[in-house]
């Protein structure tokens, strides 16, 4: 079936700032997530710190930002190892969206 198809509701999709995992680049990932958005399919984002890759908080932030910046990822999915990583993303996805509506 196509990501595009009519019976199709939601994609996962694994997205980040920059991706490393795959033989997609992070930029070509998002025009295809873009097109099924726009086709009205719900897009949940995963291994959106890399698969725990992405540690350092400048990149933590910078994913983040550009995840949410892209406005076609309706959700999005993170493990956590430790209950204080919960906390911390939650002050980090807000602060990326007070970032990005300025």
């Amino acid at each position: 079936m196509r990501p595009t198809s009519p019976t199709r509701e939601a994609i996962s999709s694994a997205i980040a700032w920059s991706w490393v995992s795959t033989t997609s680049t992070s930029f070509e990932v998002a025009s295809v997530l873009e097109e099924m958005h726009n086709a009205g399919k719900g897009i949940v984002g995963m291994k959106v710190l890399g698969e725990g890759r992405i540690t350092t908080p400048e990149r933590k932030d910078a994913s983040l930002r550009y995840v949410l910046g892209l406005g076609t990822v309706n959700t999005f999915i993170i493990g956590f190892e430790h209950t204080e990583q919960i906390d911390d993303l939650l002050k980090r996805t807000a602060d990326a969206i007070t970032f990005l509506k300025a």
